[in-house]
């Protein structure tokens, strides 16, 4: 990932890298329960990683982590089937706030936020655009 950096140095309209990974963990037993938060602090380790290394560029990173979103990922015939077969997985995906999926806009008004002047001051965070998920 080093070769990253020369590329981004050398374009100077770049102000901010914000990295898009989403919150969603299954609350399960299964055996690869771990595998979504593994990523997840790789992810942010990364952004923490290119925050610190770009900052002397003034160029921002941060990385935003998303609950469900609506979009054909979430909203096809398998994501349905998914969870009449596991219903017990559908339990550890509900929000505090009485959403059941965030809208793409609202990601992508936290991506302006972060992007533009009013984040011009903001790195190495971690947005979670959740509904509250995260709250637990």
């Amino acid at each position: 990932m080093g070769g990253v950096l020369p590329l981004i140095w050398s374009c100077p309209l770049i102000e901010s890298f914000p990295l898009i990974k989403s919150r969603v963990r299954m609350k399960s037993t299964r055996p690869n329960s771990a595998t979504p938060k593994s990523i997840t602090a790789a992810v942010v380790g990364l952004m923490r990683y290119y925050a610190i290394t770009l900052a002397e560029k003034n160029i921002r990173v941060n990385t935003v982590h998303p609950a469900g979103v609506a979009t054909p990922m979430t909203l096809n015939p398998q994501f349905g089937q998914f969870f009449d077969e596991h219903p017990e997985d559908l339990a550890g995906l509900q929000n505090p706030l009485p959403v059941p999926l965030l809208e793409p806009v609202d990601i992508s008004e936290a991506l302006i936020c972060l992007c533009g002047r009013t984040g011009r001051y903001i790195t190495g965070v971690t947005l979670p655009v959740d509904a509250g998920y995260t709250l637990e």
